[in-house]
């Protein structure tokens, strides 16, 4: 049932209420990386930027020329976060992921859902993507304070473990129902 008003929006095919909620007040811009002429742009803009965020796997921006490495040569203060699913290194680093696929190999799915049943359920709220973000933007704001005593480097954010820090006092359950996963 939707009790609030539909999102309306001058913006084309903008996406649906989801997107226009968590995309409110923010500016945005499309650019090709595989293009020489986008990672130029992409290069340009991190020239004076504070803080460079990336979500790609492992690997794919040191490809593009477009890691913390190269972009940091021009701009020394650049800060440089790192989100991915499962984190730089560690068997499953390579993979791709998503809120769903973190969240039912977190374990997240095994603690919501009906009292008594074993059947995992997706909780209502991208939970593992919410989780991230903030354990991200937690770190970033930190550097950025950081850069007024000279701390600067990048940073790293596996979604998987933020999630499961999400869960604090219940992150004891959510060991209890990866342990059967660990085997696969």
């Amino acid at each position: 049932m939707n009790v609030a008003p539909r999102f309306v929006t001058d913006i084309p095919n903008a996406g649906g209420d989801y997107f226009l909620a968590i995309s409110r007040n923010k500016r945005s811009v499309g650019i090709d990386l595989k293009a020489p002429e986008g990672r130029d742009l992409c290069r340009r803009l991190a020239d004076w930027a504070d803080i460079a965020l990336q979500s790609f796997r492992p690997g794919v921006m040191k490809r593009l020329g477009l890691d913390y490495a190269a972009l940091s040569r021009t701009n020394r203060r650049l800060i440089y976060g790192n989100l991915s699913a499962y984190g730089i290194d560690g068997a499953l680093a390579e993979k791709p992921g998503m809120d769903v696929a973190v969240q039912a190999r977190s374990g997240v799915m095994r603690l919501t859902g009906t009292p008594g049943s074993d059947e995992p359920m997706r909780p209502g709220a991208s939970l593992a993507d919410f989780a991230g973000g903030i354990y991200l933007y937690a770190a970033l704001a930190t550097a950025l304070r950081g850069t007024d005593i000279g701390l600067v480097d990048d940073g790293d954010v596996d979604v998987d473990e933020g999630v499961i820090y999400a869960f604090g006092p219940d992150a004891p359950r959510l060991a209890e129902a990866l342990a059967p996963l660990e085997a696969t």
